[in-house]
């Protein structure tokens, strides 16, 4: 409402709420001179500083926030360990006449004739037969060294697996393993169906990247297939210096 002398009134704020806004803005500049000396502590930080270290990050990043690579850190290779094949000649893995009781000699050499199923490039092997001399009485009939030298080690124990299928097939006996040829072996004895008391024992055994056989036909004894496995065991050896 106009005053007296006409003109419009002036208007005052009361003490209190002057001294209350003076107040107010000291502690503003209050708050600012923190913020400005003390960066630390300041209530809103950008979100890139409030990310945790690598060390405690997830190893997966965030959608929101991709992690891109520190421009000044070097690329580090990946590590891979090497995988431990054996490359040697399979026909120096086999076993030898000098392996044997005396009275034996080499029938037959050469690499092994795989089906068509195995692949379009087989294994570099070696399948040596041994029979006995002429006029020699022998306890086997015939004894069987093979050596197959696959490109890695489940190629390998894929054919062991095999194996086993195919005595199964047979109607042949599983036998006890063999120590010191592995736990991936395929021991089994086939009787003769035309000779009775006769039949082939024939372990396969994986080590690596290489597969190993010895087979014998002989009378079926107690000694059996511990007598053909340490025969195995000689061309484990050989396996096993060859890595």
């Amino acid at each position: 409402m106009p005053t007296h002398d006409g003109q419009r009134p002036r208007w005052s704020w009361p003490a209190y709420t002057r001294d209350g806004i003076l107040a107010l803005l000291g502690l503003v500049t209050l708050a600012l001179l923190i913020v400005a000396l003390f960066p630390d502590l300041a209530p809103f930080r950008s979100r890139a500083s409030l990310q945790a270290p690598a060390s405690m990050t997830s190893a997966e990043p965030s959608p929101s926030a991709p992690v891109r690579p520190s421009p000044s850190a070097p690329a580090l290779a990946p590590t891979l360990a090497p995988v431990a094949t054996v490359s040697h000649d399979p026909t120096a893995l086999v076993l030898r006449v000098s392996d044997l009781p005396p009275g034996y000699r080499v029938q037959k050499a050469g690499p092994v004739l795989f089906g068509t199923g195995v692949g379009l490039t087989p294994p570099a092997s070696w399948d040596v037969v041994f029979v006995p001399e002429a006029g020699r009485q022998t306890w086997y009939v015939m004894i069987e060294s093979v050596v197959a030298v696959y490109g890695d080690a489940s190629a390998a124990m894929a054919a062991v697996e095999a194996e086993d299928v195919t005595e199964r097939r047979a109607r042949a006996i599983r036998q006890g393993s063999i120590p010191g040829l592995g736990s991936v072996q395929a021991v089994w004895l086939e009787p003769a169906p035309d000779r009775p008391g006769y039949g082939t024992i024939r372990i396969t055994w994986q080590t690596l990247n290489v597969v190993g056989q010895v087979a014998a036909f002989g009378p079926i004894d107690p000694s059996e297939p511990q007598q053909t496995g340490s025969l195995a065991v000689i061309e484990q050896g050989r396996i096993t210096a060859a890595r």
